[in-house]
């Protein structure tokens, strides 16, 4: 007879409160960072159960003592499968990672602990507040004075980059790079005021065409909705703040005469932002727009439900959705189709233009792509060259 054995961290969190119907509780463990959802009826019934899978008592065991203790029946085996199946078993490798949707629908290039800076996160999560209050303050001053200044405001172009190409790339990444840190670093400042320690910090190229930069928090689920929804809001706030030094930082640069390529690295530096805030916001990618979106309609993981009704609609050959699902899913599934396919028409756009000039000249002016083709092709061989190693 089995004996079931759980992670010995798993508490019950409150998820969503409800005003005509039942909360929803999450049931779960901070070190694997997963969950179960239980209804509020159901929670202390499910908590009893897993407090007893500790590896000495068999599922019978399990059934009887709850049944006494609560007066609820419960099916252990099936509660245990429903664990397992989140990852919270024990005698699961602790160490594997939850797959993202970057890691599922793309490749995970890159993957560093930043536990070390636990004390630097912390120190400086009494700036959340500050930097907000400082940002609306900033986005109102910005658009009167562009408005005041308005002749001042000059086209976003990298016309100032021209001729110094080494020059160009390092700004370029300096500016996207500095960008996407601090907008990384702003969620895991945010979350550590509420107590959640930032982990890692991972690089994927999400349906292998696009680069996303993302910080893992464990344990969000735990903190309530508003909080939750400062550590999604907290990335676009500082690139409000990025946005609006930048803007200035131009008209005033320009207003004094200062060099082309000064005043293009600032209209870049808000025009970067600018796109980041929008990319972002966006809910049908799972960023930081659609987390946002699904606190605020309280619909737990509301992007794998969407998906998963679909799969099983599919599979059992029944509607087995609701219409704001399939709208969801249809829309998700346009937004990725749209990043996935203009990265392809444009490489195909760039190699056709310059075929004229051979095949050579062709697939030079589609060098990245074929690097990072190259990149992707190198990555999955020698994961799969390791892979074999430790079956070995």
């Amino acid at each position: 007879m089995g004996m079931p054995c759980v992670v010995n961290d798993i508490r019950p969190y409150l998820l969503y409160e409800y005003k005509n119907k039942e909360n929803k509780f999450a049931i779960g463990s901070i070190s694997r960072d997963r969950f179960i959802e239980v209804d509020e009826s159901k929670k202390n019934t499910v908590m009893q159960a897993i407090d007893l899978m500790d590896g000495n008592h068999s599922y019978e065991e399990i059934e009887q003592t709850v049944k006494k203790e609560t007066g609820a029946n419960i099916n252990a085996e099936d509660l245990y499968s429903v664990l397992e199946k989140a990852g919270l078993l024990a005698e699961k490798d602790v160490s594997a990672p939850s797959r993202s949707e970057f890691e599922t629908l793309g490749l995970k290039l890159f993957e560093t602990g930043i536990t070390g800076l636990r004390s630097f996160f912390r120190a400086m999560s009494h700036l959340a507040f500050p930097t907000a209050l400082l940002t609306a303050a900033a986005v109102i001053f910005t658009v009167v004075f562009g408005a005041v200044n308005s002749r001042y405001v000059s086209s976003v172009s990298l016309l100032g980059f021209e001729g110094h190409y080494v020059r160009n790339i390092i700004t370029i990444v300096l500016i996207m790079g500095v960008s996407i840190m601090l907008h990384e670093f702003a969620h895991g400042i945010t979350a550590s005021k509420y107590g959640i320690v930032p982990q890692k910090i991972s690089v994927s190229l999400y349906l292998y065409v696009s680069p996303i930069v993302y910080i893992k928090l464990p344990g969000l689920y735990t903190i309530r909705p508003r909080e939750r929804i400062s550590v999604w809001l907290a990335g676009v706030t500082v690139n409000a703040l990025l946005l609006c030094t930048g803007f200035i930082s131009a008209i005033i640069l320009n207003q004094n005469g200062a060099s082309e390529f000064a005043v293009s690295a600032m209209n870049y530096l808000w025009y970067v932002n600018l796109v980041f805030i929008v990319v972002n916001l966006c809910p049908l990618m799972p960023l930081d727009g659609y987390f946002v979106l699904a606190t605020l309609l309280k619909i737990p993981n509301l992007r794998s439900r969407s998906f998963a009704s679909i799969r099983n609609s599919i599979r059992n050959k029944s509607v087995q959705m609701t219409p704001g699902q399939l709208l969801y899913f249809l829309l998700s599934v346009i937004a990725m189709g749209y990043i996935f396919l203009k990265e392809i028409m444009a490489m195909a756009g760039i190699f056709a233009k310059n075929l004229d000039n051979g095949i050579g000249s062709a697939f030079w002016s589609v060098k990245h792509y074929v690097l990072l083709i190259a990149l992707i092709i190198t990555v999955k061989l020698v994961r799969a060259r390791k892979i074999r190693r430790e079956s070995i």
